[in-house]
Protein backbone atom coordinates (compact mmCIF):
# COMPACT_ATOMS: atom_id res chain seq x y z
CA UNK A 1 0.00 0.00 0.00
CA UNK A 2 1.17 3.53 -0.76
CA UNK A 3 2.05 5.39 2.43
CA UNK A 4 3.17 8.69 0.88
CA UNK A 5 2.38 10.57 -2.28
CA UNK A 6 4.40 9.38 -5.28
CA UNK A 7 4.59 10.53 -8.88
CA UNK A 8 5.45 8.26 -11.76
CA UNK A 9 6.42 9.93 -15.02
CA UNK A 10 5.96 8.35 -18.46
CA UNK A 11 7.78 9.58 -21.57
CA UNK A 12 6.12 8.35 -24.73
CA UNK A 13 5.55 8.71 -28.41
CA UNK A 14 4.32 6.56 -31.29
CA UNK A 15 3.73 6.55 -35.03
CA UNK A 16 7.26 7.70 -35.87
CA UNK A 17 6.84 5.97 -39.25
CA UNK A 18 10.54 6.16 -40.02
CA UNK A 19 10.34 9.96 -40.34
CA UNK A 20 13.73 11.36 -41.32
CA UNK A 21 13.06 15.09 -41.45
CA UNK A 22 13.13 15.59 -37.67
CA UNK A 23 14.26 12.28 -36.22
CA UNK A 24 17.70 13.57 -35.11
CA UNK A 25 16.07 16.47 -33.24
CA UNK A 26 13.49 14.07 -31.83
CA UNK A 27 16.22 11.85 -30.35
CA UNK A 28 18.00 14.90 -28.91
CA UNK A 29 14.82 16.09 -27.14
CA UNK A 30 13.91 12.61 -25.89
CA UNK A 31 17.34 12.22 -24.32
CA UNK A 32 17.01 15.62 -22.68
CA UNK A 33 13.65 14.70 -21.18
CA UNK A 34 15.09 11.41 -19.92
CA UNK A 35 17.87 13.32 -18.17
CA UNK A 36 15.34 15.67 -16.59
CA UNK A 37 13.14 12.72 -15.51
CA UNK A 38 15.60 9.96 -14.56
CA UNK A 39 12.92 7.71 -13.03
CA UNK A 40 10.53 8.02 -15.96
CA UNK A 41 9.41 4.92 -17.83
CA UNK A 42 9.91 5.39 -21.58
CA UNK A 43 7.23 3.75 -23.71
CA UNK A 44 6.26 3.49 -27.37
CA UNK A 45 2.72 2.96 -28.67
CA UNK A 46 3.40 1.37 -32.04
CA UNK A 47 4.37 2.01 -35.67
CA UNK A 48 8.09 2.62 -35.57
CA UNK A 49 8.29 1.34 -39.15
CA UNK A 50 7.09 3.63 -41.85
CA UNK A 51 6.71 4.35 -45.54
CA UNK A 52 10.00 6.16 -46.20
CA UNK A 53 12.71 5.37 -48.69
CA UNK A 54 15.15 4.82 -45.80
CA UNK A 55 12.80 2.35 -44.13
CA UNK A 56 12.16 0.46 -47.36
CA UNK A 57 15.86 0.26 -48.16
CA UNK A 58 16.93 -1.00 -44.71
CA UNK A 59 13.74 -3.05 -44.04
CA UNK A 60 13.34 -1.21 -40.73
CA UNK A 61 16.92 -1.37 -39.52
CA UNK A 62 17.15 2.44 -39.67
CA UNK A 63 14.24 2.81 -37.23
CA UNK A 64 15.66 0.18 -34.89
CA UNK A 65 18.98 2.04 -34.71
CA UNK A 66 17.01 5.14 -33.70
CA UNK A 67 14.88 3.34 -31.10
CA UNK A 68 17.95 1.78 -29.50
CA UNK A 69 19.23 5.27 -28.68
CA UNK A 70 16.27 6.12 -26.47
CA UNK A 71 14.65 2.82 -25.41
CA UNK A 72 16.84 0.66 -23.17
CA UNK A 73 16.48 0.66 -19.40
CA UNK A 74 13.06 1.50 -17.94
CA UNK A 75 11.39 1.00 -21.31
CA UNK A 76 8.42 -0.88 -22.79
CA UNK A 77 7.43 -1.03 -26.46
CA UNK A 78 4.11 -1.92 -28.09
CA UNK A 79 3.64 -2.61 -31.81
CA UNK A 80 1.40 -1.12 -34.49
CA UNK A 81 0.10 -2.40 -37.80
CA UNK A 82 3.02 -1.01 -39.84
CA UNK A 83 5.55 -2.83 -37.69
CA UNK A 84 4.52 -5.99 -39.56
CA UNK A 85 5.14 -4.42 -42.99
CA UNK A 86 8.24 -6.47 -43.80
CA UNK A 87 6.93 -9.80 -42.61
CA UNK A 88 7.28 -11.92 -39.52
CA UNK A 89 10.88 -13.04 -40.12
CA UNK A 90 12.13 -9.48 -40.56
CA UNK A 91 10.15 -8.30 -37.54
CA UNK A 92 11.82 -11.03 -35.51
CA UNK A 93 15.27 -9.81 -36.62
CA UNK A 94 14.40 -6.24 -35.71
CA UNK A 95 12.97 -7.08 -32.29
CA UNK A 96 16.01 -9.19 -31.39
CA UNK A 97 18.10 -6.03 -31.67
CA UNK A 98 15.98 -4.36 -28.98
CA UNK A 99 16.62 -5.45 -25.42
CA UNK A 100 13.25 -4.12 -24.32
CA UNK A 101 9.96 -5.88 -23.43
CA UNK A 102 7.58 -6.03 -26.42
CA UNK A 103 3.94 -6.19 -25.27
CA UNK A 104 1.13 -7.45 -27.52
CA UNK A 105 -1.93 -8.38 -25.48
CA UNK A 106 -4.94 -8.80 -27.79
CA UNK A 107 -3.75 -11.64 -30.01
CA UNK A 108 -3.28 -15.38 -29.90
CA UNK A 109 -0.92 -17.31 -32.14
CA UNK A 110 -2.56 -19.64 -34.61
CA UNK A 111 0.84 -21.03 -35.50
CA UNK A 112 2.57 -22.05 -32.29
CA UNK A 113 5.86 -22.33 -34.21
CA UNK A 114 5.86 -18.64 -35.12
CA UNK A 115 9.21 -17.04 -34.22
CA UNK A 116 7.32 -14.07 -32.83
CA UNK A 117 5.61 -16.10 -30.11
CA UNK A 118 8.69 -16.20 -27.90
CA UNK A 119 9.32 -12.47 -28.40
CA UNK A 120 5.87 -11.08 -27.55
CA UNK A 121 4.66 -10.70 -23.98
CA UNK A 122 0.95 -10.53 -23.20
CA UNK A 123 1.83 -7.99 -20.46
CA UNK A 124 4.84 -6.70 -18.60
CA UNK A 125 5.03 -6.05 -14.86
CA UNK A 126 7.26 -3.11 -14.02
CA UNK A 127 8.23 -2.15 -10.46
CA UNK A 128 9.32 1.42 -10.02
CA UNK A 129 9.42 3.52 -6.85
CA UNK A 130 7.85 0.58 -4.97
CA UNK A 131 4.86 0.70 -7.30
CA UNK A 132 3.71 -2.05 -9.63
CA UNK A 133 2.72 -1.04 -13.16
CA UNK A 134 1.35 -3.53 -15.69
CA UNK A 135 1.79 -2.63 -19.35
CA UNK A 136 -0.41 -4.07 -22.09
CA UNK A 137 -0.12 -3.55 -25.86
CA UNK A 138 -3.14 -3.36 -28.16
CA UNK A 139 -3.00 -3.92 -31.93
CA UNK A 140 -5.79 -2.63 -34.22
CA UNK A 141 -8.21 -5.37 -35.23
CA UNK A 142 -8.67 -4.00 -38.74
CA UNK A 143 -5.06 -4.76 -39.67
CA UNK A 144 -6.35 -8.25 -40.51
CA UNK A 145 -8.02 -6.57 -43.48
CA UNK A 146 -5.62 -3.74 -44.29
CA UNK A 147 -2.11 -5.02 -43.53
CA UNK A 148 -0.03 -5.93 -46.56
CA UNK A 149 1.89 -8.59 -44.67
CA UNK A 150 -0.53 -11.46 -45.10
CA UNK A 151 2.02 -14.04 -43.97
CA UNK A 152 2.50 -12.28 -40.64
CA UNK A 153 -1.19 -11.73 -40.02
CA UNK A 154 -2.04 -15.35 -40.76
CA UNK A 155 -0.18 -16.44 -37.63
CA UNK A 156 -2.30 -14.16 -35.43
CA UNK A 157 -5.81 -14.47 -34.07
CA UNK A 158 -7.24 -11.22 -32.71
CA UNK A 159 -9.09 -11.20 -29.41
CA UNK A 160 -12.05 -9.00 -28.56
CA UNK A 161 -10.40 -5.94 -27.04
CA UNK A 162 -12.56 -5.14 -24.01
CA UNK A 163 -12.92 -8.77 -22.97
CA UNK A 164 -9.18 -9.23 -23.35
CA UNK A 165 -8.41 -6.25 -21.08
CA UNK A 166 -10.99 -7.33 -18.49
CA UNK A 167 -9.55 -10.84 -18.35
CA UNK A 168 -5.99 -9.61 -18.01
CA UNK A 169 -6.84 -7.13 -15.25
CA UNK A 170 -8.80 -9.83 -13.41
CA UNK A 171 -5.95 -12.36 -13.65
CA UNK A 172 -3.28 -9.94 -12.47
CA UNK A 173 -5.36 -8.63 -9.57
CA UNK A 174 -5.91 -12.23 -8.47
CA UNK A 175 -2.17 -12.83 -8.67
CA UNK A 176 -1.51 -9.86 -6.38
CA UNK A 177 -4.64 -9.77 -4.18
CA UNK A 178 -3.27 -7.48 -1.49
CA UNK A 179 -1.47 -4.98 -3.67
CA UNK A 180 -2.45 -2.00 -5.77
CA UNK A 181 -1.64 -2.59 -9.43
CA UNK A 182 -1.67 0.27 -11.92
CA UNK A 183 -2.49 -0.54 -15.54
CA UNK A 184 -1.00 1.27 -18.52
CA UNK A 185 -2.39 0.44 -21.97
CA UNK A 186 -0.07 1.11 -24.89
CA UNK A 187 -2.81 1.30 -27.47
CA UNK A 188 -2.61 1.38 -31.24
CA UNK A 189 -6.38 1.50 -31.63
CA UNK A 190 -6.88 5.22 -32.32
CA UNK A 191 -8.13 8.01 -30.10
CA UNK A 192 -11.89 7.38 -30.37
CA UNK A 193 -11.64 3.73 -29.36
CA UNK A 194 -9.23 4.76 -26.61
CA UNK A 195 -11.84 7.17 -25.27
CA UNK A 196 -14.28 4.28 -25.07
CA UNK A 197 -11.74 2.32 -23.02
CA UNK A 198 -11.22 5.32 -20.75
CA UNK A 199 -14.96 5.39 -20.08
CA UNK A 200 -15.04 1.63 -19.47
CA UNK A 201 -12.12 1.03 -17.07
CA UNK A 202 -11.22 2.71 -13.79
CA UNK A 203 -7.86 4.36 -13.01
CA UNK A 204 -6.24 3.20 -16.23
CA UNK A 205 -3.71 5.25 -18.21
CA UNK A 206 -3.82 4.91 -22.01
CA UNK A 207 -0.85 6.12 -24.04
CA UNK A 208 -2.08 5.73 -27.58
CA UNK A 209 -1.47 6.07 -31.28
CA UNK A 210 -2.71 5.03 -34.75
CA UNK A 211 -5.06 7.98 -35.34
CA UNK A 212 -2.11 10.44 -35.37
CA UNK A 213 -4.00 12.61 -32.88
CA UNK A 214 -2.51 15.39 -30.77
CA UNK A 215 -4.18 15.01 -27.35
CA UNK A 216 -2.01 16.16 -24.41
CA UNK A 217 -4.34 14.74 -21.76
CA UNK A 218 -7.95 13.61 -21.60
CA UNK A 219 -9.32 12.53 -18.21
CA UNK A 220 -12.71 10.91 -17.68
CA UNK A 221 -14.11 12.32 -14.43
CA UNK A 222 -16.35 9.30 -13.84
CA UNK A 223 -13.73 6.57 -14.09
CA UNK A 224 -10.60 8.52 -13.19
CA UNK A 225 -8.86 7.06 -16.26
CA UNK A 226 -6.80 9.15 -18.67
CA UNK A 227 -5.37 9.05 -22.17
CA UNK A 228 -2.76 10.92 -24.17
CA UNK A 229 -1.73 10.84 -27.84
CA UNK A 230 1.49 12.41 -29.17
CA UNK A 231 0.74 12.94 -32.86
CA UNK A 232 2.84 11.28 -35.54
CA UNK A 233 6.11 11.51 -37.49
CA UNK A 234 8.11 12.45 -34.38
CA UNK A 235 6.24 15.74 -34.02
CA UNK A 236 5.77 15.48 -30.25
CA UNK A 237 7.02 13.69 -27.15
CA UNK A 238 4.55 13.18 -24.33
CA UNK A 239 5.37 13.49 -20.66
CA UNK A 240 2.55 12.17 -18.47
CA UNK A 241 2.59 12.16 -14.69
CA UNK A 242 0.61 9.74 -12.51
CA UNK A 243 0.43 10.99 -8.92
CA UNK A 244 -0.70 8.35 -6.41
CA UNK A 245 -1.55 9.46 -2.88
CA UNK A 246 -1.67 7.40 0.29
CA UNK A 247 -5.37 6.64 -0.22
CA UNK A 248 -4.58 5.25 -3.67
CA UNK A 249 -6.27 8.16 -5.40
CA UNK A 250 -4.71 8.99 -8.76
CA UNK A 251 -4.25 12.36 -10.40
CA UNK A 252 -2.88 12.74 -13.90
CA UNK A 253 -0.90 15.59 -15.42
CA UNK A 254 0.39 15.82 -18.96
CA UNK A 255 2.27 17.85 -21.52
CA UNK A 256 3.36 17.36 -25.11
CA UNK A 257 6.76 18.73 -26.07
CA UNK A 258 7.01 19.76 -29.76
CA UNK A 259 10.06 18.72 -31.74
CA UNK A 260 10.91 22.17 -33.04
CA UNK A 261 13.17 22.89 -36.01
CA UNK A 262 15.33 25.10 -33.76
CA UNK A 263 16.38 22.12 -31.63
CA UNK A 264 19.89 20.68 -32.07
CA UNK A 265 20.21 17.35 -33.87
CA UNK A 266 21.55 14.28 -32.11
CA UNK A 267 24.97 13.77 -33.68
CA UNK A 268 24.94 9.96 -33.77
CA UNK A 269 21.42 9.77 -35.19
CA UNK A 270 22.29 12.26 -37.92
CA UNK A 271 25.37 10.19 -38.70
CA UNK A 272 23.27 7.03 -39.10
CA UNK A 273 20.90 8.84 -41.47
CA UNK A 274 23.73 10.24 -43.58
CA UNK A 275 25.32 6.80 -43.97
CA UNK A 276 22.02 5.22 -44.99
CA UNK A 277 21.33 7.97 -47.53
CA UNK A 278 24.79 7.42 -49.01
CA UNK A 279 24.14 3.67 -49.30
CA UNK A 280 20.78 4.33 -51.00
CA UNK A 281 22.38 6.73 -53.49
CA UNK A 282 25.05 4.16 -54.34
CA UNK A 283 22.53 1.31 -54.66
CA UNK A 284 20.09 3.28 -56.82
CA UNK A 285 22.94 4.96 -58.72
CA UNK A 286 21.18 8.27 -58.21
CA UNK A 287 20.76 11.04 -55.68
CA UNK A 288 17.47 10.59 -53.80
CA UNK A 289 17.37 14.37 -53.51
CA UNK A 290 17.63 14.72 -57.28
CA UNK A 291 14.99 16.94 -58.88
CA UNK A 292 12.24 15.10 -60.76
CA UNK A 293 10.14 18.13 -61.64
CA UNK A 294 9.68 21.76 -60.65
CA UNK A 295 5.98 22.55 -60.62
CA UNK A 296 6.63 26.12 -59.50
CA UNK A 297 3.25 26.41 -57.81
CA UNK A 298 2.56 28.33 -54.65
CA UNK A 299 -1.15 27.77 -54.11
CA UNK A 300 -2.95 25.27 -51.88
CA UNK A 301 -1.62 22.50 -54.11
CA UNK A 302 1.79 22.89 -52.50
CA UNK A 303 0.14 20.79 -49.82
CA UNK A 304 -2.03 18.93 -52.27
CA UNK A 305 -3.86 16.47 -50.07
CA UNK A 306 -3.77 17.98 -46.61
CA UNK A 307 -2.32 20.68 -44.46
CA UNK A 308 0.95 19.19 -43.11
CA UNK A 309 0.15 20.71 -39.71
CA UNK A 310 -3.09 18.73 -39.36
CA UNK A 311 -3.22 16.11 -36.63
CA UNK A 312 -3.76 13.31 -39.11
CA UNK A 313 -2.06 13.68 -42.48
CA UNK A 314 -3.12 10.29 -43.83
CA UNK A 315 -6.84 10.89 -43.35
CA UNK A 316 -7.39 13.37 -46.15
CA UNK A 317 -7.03 11.08 -49.16
CA UNK A 318 -9.16 8.48 -47.40
CA UNK A 319 -11.99 11.02 -47.14
CA UNK A 320 -11.39 13.60 -49.84
CA UNK A 321 -11.12 13.90 -53.59
CA UNK A 322 -7.53 15.11 -53.76
CA UNK A 323 -5.08 16.50 -56.28
CA UNK A 324 -2.58 13.65 -55.93
CA UNK A 325 -5.14 10.85 -56.16
CA UNK A 326 -6.66 12.40 -59.29
CA UNK A 327 -3.23 12.54 -60.90
CA UNK A 328 -2.43 8.96 -59.85
CA UNK A 329 -5.70 7.55 -61.21
CA UNK A 330 -5.10 9.30 -64.55
CA UNK A 331 -1.45 8.22 -64.53
CA UNK A 332 -2.47 4.56 -64.24
CA UNK A 333 -4.81 4.86 -67.21
CA UNK A 334 -2.13 6.64 -69.23
CA UNK A 335 0.49 3.99 -68.40
CA UNK A 336 -1.81 1.17 -69.57
CA UNK A 337 -2.65 3.16 -72.73
CA UNK A 338 1.06 3.45 -73.52
CA UNK A 339 1.57 -0.24 -72.70
CA UNK A 340 -1.39 -1.70 -74.64
CA UNK A 341 -2.63 1.03 -76.98
CA UNK A 342 -6.07 0.82 -75.29
CA UNK A 343 -7.48 4.08 -73.88
CA UNK A 344 -10.79 2.65 -72.64
CA UNK A 345 -9.65 1.83 -69.10
CA UNK A 346 -11.09 3.28 -65.91
CA UNK A 347 -8.53 3.96 -63.19
CA UNK A 348 -9.19 3.41 -59.46
CA UNK A 349 -6.62 4.35 -56.84
CA UNK A 350 -7.08 3.83 -53.09
CA UNK A 351 -6.83 6.81 -50.74
CA UNK A 352 -4.78 4.90 -48.18
CA UNK A 353 -1.93 4.67 -50.69
CA UNK A 354 -1.08 8.37 -50.33
CA UNK A 355 1.21 9.06 -47.39
CA UNK A 356 2.49 12.60 -47.78
CA UNK A 357 2.06 15.82 -49.76
CA UNK A 358 3.89 17.34 -52.71
CA UNK A 359 5.91 20.41 -51.79
CA UNK A 360 5.78 23.56 -53.90
CA UNK A 361 8.61 24.09 -56.31
CA UNK A 362 11.23 21.37 -56.69
CA UNK A 363 9.97 17.79 -56.22
CA UNK A 364 12.64 15.15 -55.64
CA UNK A 365 12.84 11.36 -55.85
CA UNK A 366 12.56 11.28 -52.05
CA UNK A 367 9.44 13.50 -52.10
CA UNK A 368 7.64 11.18 -54.53
CA UNK A 369 8.66 8.13 -52.55
CA UNK A 370 7.17 9.78 -49.45
CA UNK A 371 3.88 10.33 -51.31
CA UNK A 372 3.71 6.77 -52.69
CA UNK A 373 5.98 4.68 -50.50
CA UNK A 374 4.52 1.23 -51.05
CA UNK A 375 6.03 -1.09 -53.72
CA UNK A 376 2.78 -1.65 -55.59
CA UNK A 377 2.33 -2.20 -59.33
CA UNK A 378 -0.48 -1.92 -61.86
CA UNK A 379 -3.01 -4.63 -62.68
CA UNK A 380 -5.96 -4.73 -65.05
CA UNK A 381 -9.31 -6.48 -64.55
CA UNK A 382 -12.46 -6.77 -66.63
CA UNK A 383 -15.24 -6.04 -64.13
CA UNK A 384 -19.00 -5.86 -64.35
CA UNK A 385 -20.77 -2.59 -63.67
CA UNK A 386 -22.37 -4.25 -60.67
CA UNK A 387 -19.01 -5.15 -59.13
CA UNK A 388 -17.65 -1.69 -59.85
CA UNK A 389 -20.61 -0.20 -57.96
CA UNK A 390 -19.97 -2.59 -55.08
CA UNK A 391 -16.30 -1.56 -54.96
CA UNK A 392 -17.22 2.14 -54.78
CA UNK A 393 -19.86 1.41 -52.13
CA UNK A 394 -17.31 -0.50 -50.07
CA UNK A 395 -15.06 2.56 -50.32
CA UNK A 396 -17.65 5.09 -49.14
CA UNK A 397 -18.75 2.66 -46.44
CA UNK A 398 -15.28 2.57 -44.96
CA UNK A 399 -14.56 6.28 -44.74
CA UNK A 400 -13.74 6.17 -41.05
CA UNK A 401 -10.29 6.31 -39.54
CA UNK A 402 -11.01 3.47 -37.19
CA UNK A 403 -10.87 1.01 -40.08
CA UNK A 404 -8.15 2.87 -41.99
CA UNK A 405 -9.56 2.27 -45.43
CA UNK A 406 -11.56 4.81 -47.43
CA UNK A 407 -12.48 6.12 -50.84
CA UNK A 408 -11.52 4.71 -54.21
CA UNK A 409 -10.39 7.59 -56.43
CA UNK A 410 -11.41 7.40 -60.11
CA UNK A 411 -9.75 8.61 -63.30
CA UNK A 412 -11.22 11.48 -65.26
CA UNK A 413 -13.98 9.52 -67.08
CA UNK A 414 -15.80 8.56 -63.88
CA UNK A 415 -17.61 10.76 -61.34
CA UNK A 416 -19.62 9.59 -58.35
CA UNK A 417 -21.53 11.05 -55.44
CA UNK A 418 -22.31 9.66 -52.00
CA UNK A 419 -24.25 10.66 -48.90
CA UNK A 420 -22.46 9.94 -45.63
CA UNK A 421 -25.73 10.29 -43.71
CA UNK A 422 -27.13 7.16 -45.34
CA UNK A 423 -26.55 3.66 -43.90
CA UNK A 424 -23.41 1.87 -44.91
CA UNK A 425 -24.11 -0.13 -48.04
CA UNK A 426 -26.56 2.46 -49.40
CA UNK A 427 -24.49 5.62 -49.67
CA UNK A 428 -23.83 5.95 -53.40
CA UNK A 429 -26.19 8.48 -55.01
CA UNK A 430 -25.04 8.27 -58.61
CA UNK A 431 -22.11 6.97 -60.65
CA UNK A 432 -21.46 8.48 -64.09
CA UNK A 433 -19.06 7.19 -66.74
CA UNK A 434 -18.52 9.62 -69.62
CA UNK A 435 -21.48 11.55 -68.17
CA UNK A 436 -23.80 8.52 -68.47
CA UNK A 437 -25.09 6.24 -65.67
CA UNK A 438 -23.03 3.11 -65.14
CA UNK A 439 -24.64 -0.02 -66.62
CA UNK A 440 -24.60 -2.80 -64.00
CA UNK A 441 -24.63 -5.51 -66.69
CA UNK A 442 -21.85 -4.15 -68.87
CA UNK A 443 -18.21 -5.25 -68.54
CA UNK A 444 -15.69 -2.45 -68.03
CA UNK A 445 -11.91 -2.37 -68.25
CA UNK A 446 -10.36 -1.40 -64.93
CA UNK A 447 -6.79 -0.54 -63.98
CA UNK A 448 -5.83 -0.42 -60.32
CA UNK A 449 -2.91 -1.74 -58.26
CA UNK A 450 -2.18 -5.15 -56.80
CA UNK A 451 -3.15 -3.96 -53.29
CA UNK A 452 -6.75 -3.18 -54.23
CA UNK A 453 -7.03 -6.14 -56.61
CA UNK A 454 -6.02 -8.55 -53.85
CA UNK A 455 -8.95 -7.42 -51.69
CA UNK A 456 -7.13 -5.07 -49.30
CA UNK A 457 -8.73 -2.02 -47.65
CA UNK A 458 -11.93 -4.02 -47.40
CA UNK A 459 -12.27 -4.45 -51.20
CA UNK A 460 -13.37 -8.06 -50.88
CA UNK A 461 -15.33 -7.88 -54.14
CA UNK A 462 -12.11 -8.29 -56.13
CA UNK A 463 -10.96 -11.17 -53.95
CA UNK A 464 -14.38 -12.84 -54.21
CA UNK A 465 -14.96 -12.58 -57.96
CA UNK A 466 -11.60 -12.06 -59.66
CA UNK A 467 -8.99 -14.01 -57.71
CA UNK A 468 -8.81 -16.92 -60.14
CA UNK A 469 -5.84 -17.26 -62.45
CA UNK A 470 -6.24 -15.24 -65.62
CA UNK A 471 -8.86 -12.78 -64.37
CA UNK A 472 -6.27 -10.26 -63.15
CA UNK A 473 -3.45 -9.27 -65.49
CA UNK A 474 -0.36 -8.07 -63.67
CA UNK A 475 2.09 -5.45 -64.93
CA UNK A 476 4.84 -5.87 -62.37
CA UNK A 477 7.20 -3.66 -64.35
CA UNK A 478 4.75 -0.74 -64.01
CA UNK A 479 5.53 0.31 -60.45
CA UNK A 480 3.15 3.01 -59.29
CA UNK A 481 6.04 5.19 -58.11
CA UNK A 482 7.53 5.24 -61.63
CA UNK A 483 4.12 5.65 -63.26
CA UNK A 484 3.41 8.71 -61.09
CA UNK A 485 6.86 10.24 -61.72
CA UNK A 486 6.64 9.85 -65.50
CA UNK A 487 3.15 11.30 -65.58
CA UNK A 488 4.24 14.34 -63.55
CA UNK A 489 7.06 14.98 -65.99
CA UNK A 490 4.92 14.46 -69.09
CA UNK A 491 2.05 16.67 -67.88
CA UNK A 492 3.98 19.35 -66.02
CA UNK A 493 2.19 22.29 -67.65
CA UNK A 494 -1.27 20.78 -67.18
CA UNK A 495 -0.59 20.12 -63.50
CA UNK A 496 0.86 23.59 -62.95
CA UNK A 497 -2.30 25.04 -64.53
CA UNK A 498 -4.35 23.37 -61.80
CA UNK A 499 -4.04 26.44 -59.59
CA UNK A 500 -5.23 28.66 -62.44
CA UNK A 501 -8.34 26.69 -63.38
CA UNK A 502 -9.22 26.09 -59.72
CA UNK A 503 -9.43 22.29 -60.11
CA UNK A 504 -12.49 22.31 -62.36
CA UNK A 505 -11.23 21.89 -65.95
CA UNK A 506 -8.02 19.89 -65.96
CA UNK A 507 -8.19 17.60 -62.96
CA UNK A 508 -11.68 18.51 -61.76
CA UNK A 509 -13.30 16.91 -58.74
CA UNK A 510 -14.66 13.41 -59.30
CA UNK A 511 -16.08 12.55 -55.89
CA UNK A 512 -18.99 14.63 -54.65
CA UNK A 513 -20.10 14.21 -51.06
CA UNK A 514 -23.43 15.19 -49.57
CA UNK A 515 -22.96 17.11 -47.38
CA UNK A 516 -19.62 18.66 -48.37
CA UNK A 517 -16.43 16.59 -48.33
CA UNK A 518 -15.21 18.31 -45.18
CA UNK A 519 -18.53 17.77 -43.44
CA UNK A 520 -18.61 14.17 -44.64
CA UNK A 521 -15.26 13.61 -43.00
CA UNK A 522 -16.48 14.99 -39.68
CA UNK A 523 -19.76 13.06 -39.81
CA UNK A 524 -18.01 9.81 -40.71
CA UNK A 525 -15.70 10.17 -37.76
CA UNK A 526 -18.60 10.94 -35.43
CA UNK A 527 -21.12 8.38 -36.69
CA UNK A 528 -18.90 5.36 -37.22
CA UNK A 529 -15.50 5.61 -35.64
CA UNK A 530 -16.98 6.70 -32.31
CA UNK A 531 -19.03 3.51 -32.26
CA UNK A 532 -15.83 1.51 -32.31
CA UNK A 533 -16.95 -0.90 -35.02
CA UNK A 534 -14.44 -3.63 -35.60
CA UNK A 535 -16.24 -5.17 -38.57
CA UNK A 536 -15.64 -4.23 -42.17
CA UNK A 537 -18.58 -3.57 -44.44
CA UNK A 538 -19.32 -6.80 -46.30
CA UNK A 539 -20.65 -7.39 -49.80
CA UNK A 540 -23.98 -8.78 -48.60
CA UNK A 541 -24.75 -5.52 -46.80
CA UNK A 542 -24.71 -3.55 -50.05
CA UNK A 543 -28.01 -2.60 -51.70
CA UNK A 544 -27.98 -1.69 -55.40
CA UNK A 545 -31.71 -1.68 -56.20
CA UNK A 546 -31.66 2.04 -56.97
CA UNK A 547 -29.18 1.45 -59.81
CA UNK A 548 -31.27 -1.20 -61.59
CA UNK A 549 -33.13 0.34 -64.52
Amino acid sequence: MTTTNSIQQFLFTGDIHGNVSRVARFVFLFKQLQKQNPNAISVFSGDFLGPTIQSSFTKGDFEIQVLKKIYSNNSVIALGNHDFDYGEEQLEKLILQLHVPIVVSNIQFINEASPLKKLFRSHYLFENNSQKFVFMGLLPYEMKHTSDTVKSIQVLNFLETIQCIENKIHDIQNEFPNENIYFVLLSHLGVELDKQLVKKFRNVLILGGHSHTVEPLYVDTNTGSALSHAGYNANYIGCIGMQINKNNNIQFSGELFPVLSALPEDFNTKNILNKINLMINQELKMDIHKEVINLNIKSRFSGCDWDPQEDNHAGQARYNDTFITRIMADAMVDAIRLETGDSEYIGLFHGGGVRSYLPSGVITVSDIHSVLPFPQYLVTINVTGKDLLIALELGVGLTNWGQRAGLLHPSSRLVYSYDINQPRGSRLRYVLLDQQPLDINQVYKLVTNNWVASGKDGQEIFLANYAEIGKIKEYKHLKQLDVFSRYLQAHKQQIANEEIVNSQEVFGRRIIASPSLDEARKIAKKLEYARGKEKMLSINEIKLDRFIR
